[in-house]
């Protein structure tokens, strides 16, 4: 990101001082920022949104709103913040509408903390906002960070609260967009008021947020482990999820532009988990859920009756544990690829004699995931290398086989009669 990394310091704009102190008891010290000092001085609009589901579909009313309002609003500056999909599409679109955007970062940083503590919230912001912002208009912009008074430590719950204090303070005109009649953000929106900002609200009914709905798992699976096609060899089956936010490999940018344009594939259900696979041609491999630095494909061993058992919500994961719907490889192909078995040690065992082979092993703590019977295979996998023979596709229902099909040359099973 090309700007002054010189850090700036200015003084609490007395509205922002006057919204937090009603708000939420206390007020910023002060506000450093890099990047673009004067936005501070312009008019700034704001969208409040309320916690929703993390599914997200082109279709989505509250993101159809956003995206629609930018439409008809003059080019003024906007204030928003990183996070959620809720946080970071009203950026994006703001972005992409050419508004000069300030950002307010969402760490909580006291003013009595060492500088480093603000260089690398600056840092993890920018790293965030150079893949947010769009690349074929970035607008001007700053970073800000509010440092809190010493002493001042608010419950863990309560600084996002703070957050969105510290951007309704900032803006001159709030959007506020399905929000809640409880919780925090209404008496953020009523301290604005009061200090005489323009508040509009718009109601598009779009759901709280909820658990995100996944198709049942199909009850009997028995005419598929059965059938010629699945007995022919043994697989290790990779199971899909629904995934609201980018892609492995995609810029978040690029994932809200796919979202505007109303992308078929941007819902990232996992059905269009498949179809990405199938259109790229690779399996991203993540080292999100891996110690170490090298990335893995997962699979597991176990038959999809078996898998169905475990299938439930992980609340420490914000997902389910698995969907009915996989792309599965051969064993033995799958060997030649890399795979190998999990190991899975207790988490006080001792770390492995290579930090490479950190991969192979998965620590069992508070969560064991030892009956999911894991297996990886490090790095990408490329479709390019497997034969129409060597792989499948799994889907819930003979339905979803049939739409699948045009789309693979890997045969396409249904998990269940229907």
């Amino acid at each position: 990101m090309s700007r002054d990394p010189a850090v700036w310091r200015r003084q609490v704009p007395d509205r922002l001082k006057q919204i937090a102190l009603r708000a939420c008891g206390s007020s910023p010290d002060c506000i450093v920022g890099v990047g673009l000092m004067e936005i501070l001085d312009a008019p700034l609009m704001a969208v409040l949104i309320s916690r929703k589901p993390r599914a997200l579909s082109p279709d989505t009313p509250w993101l159809r709103a956003v995206f629609d309002c930018f439409r008809s609003l003059p080019a003024q500056g906007f204030v928003g913040t990183l996070g959620q999909a809720v946080h970071e599409a009203p950026l994006w679109t703001a972005a992409n509408s050419g508004c000069p955007v300030a950002v307010v970062l969402p760490d909580f940083v006291s003013a009595q903390a060492p500088a480093g503590r603000s260089t690398q919230a600056f840092e993890r912001a920018s790293a965030r906002l150079d893949g947010l912002l769009p690349k074929h208009c970035t607008p001007p912009h700053g970073l800000l960070l509010p440092l809190w008074p010493a002493g001042d430590r608010p419950p863990a719950q309560d600084r996002l609260h703070r957050r969105d204090t510290i951007v309704a303070g900032l803006a001159s005109a709030i959007l506020a967009v399905d929000v809640s009649g409880r919780g925090g953000m209404k008496d953020v929106l009523a301290a604005a008021r009061c200090a005489g900002t323009v508040v509009d609200v718009i109601d598009t009914g779009s759901a709280p947020d909820a658990k995100p709905h996944v198709c049942q798992w199909p009850r009997d699976t028995a005419p598929l482990e059965t059938s010629p096609a699945w007995t022919a060899q043994q697989w290790l089956c990779h199971y899909t999820r629904s995934h609201p936010e980018p892609w492995p490999g995609q810029a978040p940018s690029d994932y809200y532009a796919s979202l505007h344009t109303m992308d078929p594939l941007s819902a990232h259900s996992a059905i269009d988990a498949l179809r990405n696979m199938l259109r790229s041609g690779i399996i991203r491999s993540s080292a999100r859920m891996v110690r170490g630095d090298t990335p893995v494909v997962s699979f597991t061993g176990l038959p999809p009756g078996d898998v169905g058992k475990l299938h439930a919500y992980a609340p420490h994961l914000a997902r389910w544990n698995f969907e009915p719907f996989a792309f599965c490889i051969g064993r033995r192909k799958a060997a030649l690829l890399g795979a190998e078995k999990t190991l899975y040690v207790p988490a006080s065992s001792p770390p492995p004699p290579s930090p490479a082979e950190s991969w192979k092993y998965q620590w069992i703590g508070r969560v064991d995931t030892s009956a999911e019977h894991e297996w990886r295979i490090p790095g990408d996998v490329d479709l390019s290398a497997l034969d129409a023979s060597d792989a499948c596709l799994l889907v819930p229902s003979p339905s979803l086989a049939d739409a699948l099909r045009p789309d693979s040359r890997f045969p396409v099973l249904p998990l269940g009669p229907g």
